[in-house]
């Protein structure tokens, strides 16, 4: 608050406050629980976000600030991306804890994916149902080709079902906006199991 004191043993006046935007997050309303993996220096966990007395079980991704500098461009990129998408089928952000590290996305949290349910209702799944999942996902996917974005990394592993069953879209590591996608396709980090063997005329594997 402008004009009170910063602190009790502090002399100092803070004049003008400026405002933490809603989704500049803090490391105390965050609490970790269960390690789902890690990839390179970023690792995922299953937490809890509190915000306005509300406790939310949240999907989390951290990495320190001593990584290397590129994958944390890459990781800052991806929270700028996420920040900018408001769709119904798309994974919902709620913001990111930046004052130290490791520094936290906190994500919404899915409790299946839409290739885990459809494993487990082998056989039981309407044509209906079925049909309503891919309109749902290609929705996001319009939504995104919209944008100008590419996913990248799109498979039924990065669509997720909220608990009404709305297949939300995930995974968005590898998107790129088309005008700042890499001229060498060499130097652009991808999905590897999932690409087509025409791919690897123009890509070595070091």
């Amino acid at each position: 608050m402008s004009g009170e004191s910063l602190s009790k043993a502090s002399q100092a006046i803070l004049k003008r406050a400026i405002v933490q935007p809603e989704w500049m997050l803090d490391h105390e309303d965050i609490i970790f629980q269960e390690v789902l993996g890690r990839n390179h220096c970023v690792e995922e966990l299953v937490g809890e976000f509190v915000h306005g007395g509300i406790t939310r079980q949240v999907l989390l991704k951290t990495i320190g600030i001593s990584c290397d500098r590129t994958d944390l461009k890459r990781f800052m990129k991806e929270v700028r991306l996420l920040r900018s998408l408001h769709h119904e089928n798309i994974g919902q952000i709620y913001g990111v804890a930046l004052h130290y590290s490791p520094i936290i996305l906190v994500l919404e949290f899915f409790p299946t994916s839409l290739l885990m349910h459809l494993k487990r209702n082998r056989g039981r799944s309407s044509a209906t149902e079925k049909r309503r999942f891919v309109c749902e996902a290609a929705a996001g996917l319009a939504y995104l080709a919209d944008l100008r974005c590419v996913h990248r990394d799109i498979a039924a592993r990065n669509c997720m079902l909220d608990d009404s069953r709305v297949v939300k879209i995930s995974g968005f590591s590898l998107c790129e906006p088309v005008n700042e996608m890499h001229d060498d396709p060499s130097n652009i980090p991808i999905a590897v199991k999932w690409q087509h063997l025409k791919y690897w005329k123009i890509v070595v594997i070091v």
